[in-house]
């Protein structure tokens, strides 16, 4: 047989056998298995992006105009709470991408540096208080929370909040009232309303004031109970609460409680929680109180790792990512920032994007 002859009698034995290969796989990988051979077929380019469940709204539309600008990509999206996110990428063995969190502490003290390299802080609010209008629960005192001088318009541009009154921390701490909220455990806005909790404590001179409101907090309520009478909320996610339910109200707290000012970081700091290590044999971890801030980076171990990046420069860029978030909140840091530390670690790509903090 000449080699023409036997080149062309091996390629169609091979198209035969195609077939039959296909159908291997694909029964392999129904029942739970799959040979690396048949894992390393040609696919779809993918974005594996984990990210707390305050960033949903901001990030479905930037998912989707960053996959219509880049199609052959597609996006594998998952929210939790972000210090669960943080115990899956890492103890949990979750691959990820991208990794954005409602605290940009949790990359600096849970990821770095075996996990992640550079924290880029994108994204500011504040806590606030909000409750529901239509509240029946007396001991709430729902009617009397709220400085009356101000009336709360969701509608208004900027929305019109209400500042809440001097006594709403002894309202709120009266037997019967209950604060609800997410597990400090892991979710960042967990623990910062326990730091608001303490921070009021020490504002307004009330040794005690904390534990009373500690008290009140739950956030493992059965099922069937009544819902929370308060909750300490994102501005930002809670003006969008506001805007689906014409009984959402929003009040906000004195700035040296509400961790949203920059300058206040060192009295913010005062207050602390303390949350069980990401993997059960781990030390705990004490997380000091700082400005409310969103942060992102890509993990090192990213399979994507020029797709994430892509990302990173649509999210930053101030006509794609940027005025998206801004409509969506939690409103953008523009620019965003990286510290000096972290600034010659970043790629190339996204420095320019990005301010140093001074």
């Amino acid at each position: 047989m000449s080699r023409r002859m036997l080149l062309l009698s091996i390629r169609a034995r091979l198209f035969r056998a195609f077939p039959l290969l296909v159908f291997f796989c694909l029964g392999i990988a129904l029942s739970g298995g799959l040979p690396g051979w048949c894992a390393e077929a040609p696919a779809t380019s993918q974005l594996i992006i984990y990210h707390a469940g305050s960033l949903t709204a901001a990030f479905k539309s930037i998912e989707a105009a960053f996959v219509a600008e880049h199609p052959e990509i597609t996006i594998v999206d998952k929210a939790y709470g972000a210090v669960d996110l943080a115990r899956r990428v890492t103890t949990g063995g979750e691959a990820a991408d991208i990794f954005a969190t409602a605290d940009d502490e949790n990359i600096d003290v849970l990821l770095k540096p075996k996990y992640a390299t550079y924290t880029i802080r994108f994204g500011q609010s504040r806590m606030v208080l909000v409750y529901r209008s239509d509240d029946a629960n007396p001991a709430a005192k729902v009617d009397a929370i709220a400085d009356p001088r101000t009336a709360f318009e969701v509608a208004a541009n900027p929305p019109s909040i209400p500042d809440a009154v001097p006594a709403w921390a002894t309202y709120l701490a009266q037997p019967g009232v209950t604060i609800g909220g997410s597990d400090p455990a892991g979710d960042p806005s967990g623990y910062r309303a326990l730091m608001v909790m303490q921070l009021a404590e020490k504002y307004y001179g009330k040794p005690g004031l904390y534990e009373a409101l500690h008290r009140n907090y739950t956030f493992s309520a059965p099922a069937g109970s009544a819902a929370p009478d308060y909750r300490f909320v994102y501005e930002s996610n809670a003006l969008a609460m506001a805007r689906t339910d014409a009984h959402v109200r929003l009040a906000r707290l004195p700035a040296e409680i509400d961790l949203s000012d920059a300058s206040k970081d060192e009295l913010y700091a005062q207050a602390t929680v303390t949350i069980p290590g990401l993997a059960k044999t781990d030390p705990p971890v004490t997380l000091k109180g700082e400005r409310v801030t969103w942060g992102v980076t890509m993990m090192n171990g990213a399979r994507n790792p020029a797709n994430a990046i892509a990302f990173l420069r649509f999210l930053l860029t101030p006509d794609r990512g940027v005025a998206l978030q801004r409509v969506a909140g939690p409103p953008p840091i523009v620019p965003a920032v990286v510290s000096k530390e972290d600034d010659g670690k970043l790629p190339a790509e996204l420095r320019p994007l990005v301010a140093v903090q001074p």
